[in-house]
């Protein structure tokens, strides 16, 4: 059996393959926000772990999954064991709205049917993903859970901020356990 010596090189190249047309160029999408420009998220992991994610931004999907690509890269360098999955989505609809407004949302959702991403900033630089909500248990009753909030929505954060509602339809997964 070989192994290899790049787990991760593997599983992104996997996962472009998953996204790319036959020519290899990956899919067109406008950019998030003008501050962000496209914005690619990688999840990534191994064994029952918790996914790490890392995200990239740039003027087109190209570029913003070079700088994921790199993020994900000093990630998977600081774990223990080589990464097994990656999960790459490609923010393609965004829905900004205020903070009370997703509130409501929420609240008239049951939290396994809220299946958006959230972003807490116009960069996507505070972002959590769709799946993120589900396997942390993020959402409860339909509310954000208080400990997630205190620790990483910026402080001071009312009722009248802007907060981004992202969807992303273009994924590839990419397994090495297959």
């Amino acid at each position: 059996m070989n192994i290899d010596p790049n787990p991760l090189a593997d599983l992104l190249n996997r996962a472009r393959q998953a996204l790319a047309d036959p020519a290899g160029m990956l899919p067109v999408a406008n950019p998030a926000t003008p501050e962000a420009g496209c914005v690619v998220f990688f999840a990534t992991g191994e064994g029952g772990s918790r996914a790490r994610v890392a995200s990239g931004r740039g003027a087109d999907v190209e570029a913003a999954w070079q700088a994921a690509a790199e993020a994900i890269a000093v990630q998977a360098a600081r774990g223990e064991n080589p990464p097994q999955r990656l999960r790459a989505e490609v923010v393609d609809k965004v829905t900004p709205m205020r903070w009370r407004e997703l509130k409501a949302k929420l609240a008239q959702t049951k939290r396994n049917y809220f299946n958006e991403g959230i972003a807490f900033d116009a960069r996507f630089e505070i972002a959590l993903l769709a799946q993120e909500m589900h396997g942390g248990a993020v959402l409860y009753n339909a509310f954000l859970c208080k400990s997630f909030v205190a620790e990483n929505v910026p402080s001071g954060i009312s009722e009248a901020d802007h907060v981004m509602g992202m969807e992303s339809t273009l994924k590839g997964l990419a397994n090495l356990l297959e």
